[in-house]
């Protein structure tokens, strides 16, 4: 059994600007927040959290400036969040008999600092676009788990709050223009990168599984975690160490866009690098590419026909044995519109070879997969655009109204 008392209080104080071009405003925020939780397990009770009151200060800024084909954008932000109730309870959760878990009375909330500057171009002589965005996050106290498993495979894991910040950052550019006067071949550049640091806890010597039938929460809870600030455990008395991944994806894409009355076309070049690296056994390091070279071709004959084709050869480097195979896509479709009618055919991963590889990486573990897709297949289609429905009606009416004045 267990009750939860959680106090929040914020307080702000912004300043704000603007004019024709400018709207700025900035200031300072403020949280106190007290998070109580009484917990009953075997006919003893245990208070946690009372009289503790945490503060979180973090400016505020926002900035926005447009003129001229120029927009810039920037924000600043911090925000407080409670732990969830499930994360607090002071029980085991066997939902799933090989994952269980159970909460952590003494979790304290985290706080998140959040920002993200973006800006984008448009030169009207030039026809060049530009675009860039950037954000990023830093969690103190953030919620992670620690985890361990018996000899039997079940997995137990606990919310602890984590020692070190938790950090994320993310950077997307896109860029384009025409090459050539008429403005029929284009260039697009888009590279980005995204970047991950978090802590988790596993165990550095052999944890024994808890017994179900006999689980006393106050007498587990005293020996994983010790007293209030978490000394056993931060220590490693109870047997955990901190451990610290980081990855780091980049990557971007090139194409080239050819367009003319009746044939747009274009060729891109794909290419994604993931590297994650773990402190605690760096020897679980993992390097890994993906590269795509795509095709997309689309026709008008005439007579509101098109016909379009899309080929494409994927093709990976750093997967398990067994994994990362190339493959090949092709796709075709043919429409047909007859007044406000389409008729369409496609036919859909022609030479069967497509896949979904997923690649899933966490603090514990790493994992490749394969999972089913439906392969090839023919699509008939039948599509109604009403605009057209309604503009022909539209105009009998307009014409009727003329006749009539």
């Amino acid at each position: 059994m267990s009750d939860n008392r959680y106090i929040s209080n914020r307080g702000a104080l912004t300043v704000q600007y603007g004019n024709d071009t400018t709207t700025v405003q900035f200031g300072v925020m403020a949280d106190v927040v007290q998070n109580e939780v009484k917990a009953k397990s075997m006919g003893v009770e245990t208070i946690t959290g009372k009289g503790e009151w945490l503060v979180n200060v973090s400016p505020f800024v926002y900035y926005n400036y447009e003129k001229e084909g120029i927009d810039l954008s920037l924000y600043y932000t911090g925000m407080e969040n409670r732990p969830s109730a499930t994360s607090m309870t002071p029980s085991l959760n066997i939902s799933n008999p090989v994952q269980i878990t159970a909460g952590n009375i003494y979790l304290k909330p985290q706080y998140t600092h959040h920002t993200h500057v973006s800006l984008s171009t448009n030169n009207r002589e030039t026809f060049a676009f530009f675009s860039m965005y950037l954000s990023g996050q830093m969690t103190t106290r953030s919620t992670v788990q620690a985890s361990w498993m018996d000899e039997s495979g079940v997995r137990y894991a606990i919310p602890v709050n984590s020692k070190k910040p938790q950090s994320t950052a993310y950077m997307y550019l896109s860029y384009s223009r025409p090459v050539t006067k008429d403005r029929q071949l284009t260039i697009q550049l888009s590279p980005y990168a995204n970047y991950t640091g978090g802590t988790s806890y596993q165990t550095t010597s052999k944890q024994d599984g808890i017994d179900l039938q006999s689980f006393d929460y106050n007498a587990f809870i005293d020996e994983f975690w010790g007293d209030a600030s978490g000394d056993r455990f931060y220590s490693g008395q109870s047997g955990f160490a901190e451990s610290r991944t980081n990855t780091l994806i980049w990557g971007g894409d090139f194409q080239l866009k050819y367009s003319i009355e009746k044939l747009d076309a274009s060729l891109t070049y794909g290419a994604s690098n993931r590297v994650s690296k773990y402190s605690l056994d760096p020897t679980a390091n993992l390097n890994n590419w993906t590269h795509n070279i795509n095709t997309d071709i689309l026709y008008r004959p005439g007579k509101d026909w098109e016909i379009g084709t899309n080929l494409s050869y994927r093709f990976y480097k750093g997967y398990t044995n067994g994994f990362g195979q190339p493959e090949w896509r092709w796709n075709m479709q043919v429409s047909k519109s007859i007044k406000s009618v389409t008729l369409g055919l496609k036919v859909a991963d022609i030479l069967n070879q497509s896949r979904n590889l997923r690649r899933t990486i966490s603090a514990e573990y790493v994992e490749d997969t394969y999972s089913n897709i439906l392969g090839r297949f023919f699509l008939f289609s039948v599509s109604f655009n009403f605009g057209k429905m309604n503009a022909k009606k539209n105009a009998n009416i307009e014409g009727a109204m003329w006749n009539m004045m």
